[in-house]
């Protein structure tokens, strides 16, 4: 009998045991970035924001704009990039890959492939690249000068526009 309990305790505790999902924690990259020249902008320096809104693991919004108060813009560009590993998301434009690499406070953009690096010159003038690194910034953009073009639909019909 005792043989019996055993098994018939064991049997419940397995049957009663629901396969546990854990919720893999990710790290939150959204933020303002800015380019090496923001801390000079009172002085008439160009310079590029990169305003990352990331809402899951899976995927972020990259809305990259310009100093706009001088003259016209350098550079535009909007996104939906989706994860590849912790710190690097991707989008596809023109068949192409623009690669986003997150480490510590700043984040690199430049292109899969090396070939490529002037796909990055299509969103810009005047010879500029969105191609470099950009620094995280903890206060609050400089909204004065930026670009003020709202966010491009990259989604139309559901899908994401490439």
């Amino acid at each position: 009998m005792n043989k019996f309990k055993i098994l018939a305790f064991t049997l419940l505790v397995i049957l009663s045991c629901k396969s546990v999902k854990l919720k893999k924690s990710f790290h939150n990259n959204s933020g303002n970035y800015v380019s090496e020249h923001y801390q000079n902008r009172e002085s008439g320096y160009d310079w590029v924001s990169v305003n990352v809104s990331q809402n899951t693991p899976e995927n972020m919004k990259i809305s990259i704009r310009s100093r706009a108060d001088k003259k016209r813009p350098t550079c535009t560009f909007d996104a939906i990039a989706e994860r590849i590993n912790d710190s690097t998301f991707q989008t596809i434009v023109k068949q192409k890959t623009i690669l986003f690499k997150f480490k510590e406070n700043n984040i690199s953009i430049s292109t899969k492939e090396f070939d490529n690096r002037f796909l990055l010159m299509y969103f810009c003038s005047g010879g500029a690249s969105l191609m470099g690194d950009y620094k995280k910034i903890s206060s609050e953009l400089d909204t004065t000068q930026i670009d003020k073009k709202p966010f491009s639909n990259m989604i139309k019909d559901g899908k994401i526009n490439r």
